[in-house]
């Protein structure tokens, strides 16, 4: 008699064909990732790339704001329900849990969306951190179809689990690449300050080279000098008057300032 050989069930099959799918979606983001200076357009293409992968309505990168809040920074597809729920407390609370746990979360309307409240979502909703060591700068969300079945949540999990996961990558090195550009700007600023032996040459090398370093509109050197303070250099201007208002008050700063203690913020 003939062995008969057993078919391999369909759900095997499935199973398989989701796993090359999502090789080649992680194919699709280490190429991403390889050519990406820092993460925002890294988002912003592997977010496309996800929801036309699995067919999802929308997508939304969110980060923090000022007050510690999550808002979408980017928005991908045509569903915008995520930015239109994104203020809401009890969103906030959701993405903030999301953060805590460190890991992707499948929330359902029924349960945690409160359905029935105007501009909250209707739909599914995955949402993965992106966690860069103890940090989660980034936290990305995925509006799915309705009536998918459980295996279907589970593979997209896969797949929004596999940009987080390379997104944070990217966001790593990007950081690295900023530290270590930060120190040459750093080296080379104190390398101009050392060049020069003259004092206000020094002092016009450290404010506009300084402002520059540090950022800000305008920076100004004030010195120690006979029990009082004199304005030494001021960034972007070569000379000054020093009988201005502007510059007596100035000098009358540190004076009001050196009671309190540490830097000082305005």
């Amino acid at each position: 008699k003939q062995r008969m050989q057993a078919k391999p069930p369909a759900g095997s099959k499935q199973v398989q064909l989701s796993l090359k799918i999502l090789q080649a979606f992680h194919g699709e983001l280490r190429k991403l990732a390889e050519t990406a200076t820092d993460e925002g357009p890294f988002l912003q293409a592997g977010l496309r790339q996800l929801t036309k992968t699995i067919g999802a309505p929308g997508a939304t990168v969110w980060g923090r704001d000022d007050q510690h809040q999550w808002r979408p920074i980017q928005v991908v597809g045509a569903d915008r329900s995520l930015v239109a729920a994104s203020h809401l407390r009890h969103h906030q609370v959701l993405l903030q849990r999301v953060a805590n746990e460190g890991r992707v979360r499948l929330v359902l309307p029924d349960l945690e969306s409160g359905q029935g409240h105007a501009g909250v979502l209707r739909t599914p909703l995955l949402v993965a951190p992106v966690r860069v060591g103890a940090h989660t700068p980034y936290l990305l969300g995925v509006v799915e179809r309705e009536g998918l079945t459980p295996a279907s949540y589970s593979t997209h999990r896969s797949f929004l689990s596999s940009l987080a996961q390379t997104a944070a990558e990217v966001v790593q090195r990007s950081t690295l690449r900023d530290a270590s550009n930060g120190i040459e700007q750093l080296q080379q600023f104190l390398a101009k300050l050392h060049a020069r032996l003259d004092l206000q040459e020094t002092g016009y090398t450290l404010v506009n080279e300084g402002r520059r370093l540090v950022g800000c509109d305008r920076m100004t050197l004030i010195l120690r000098r006979n029990g009082g303070w004199r304005v030494e250099a001021i960034s972007g201007q070569a000379v000054f008057e020093r009988r201005s208002d502007v510059v007596r008050a100035l000098e009358q700063l540190p004076s009001a300032m050196g009671q309190l203690p540490g830097p000082r913020y305005y």
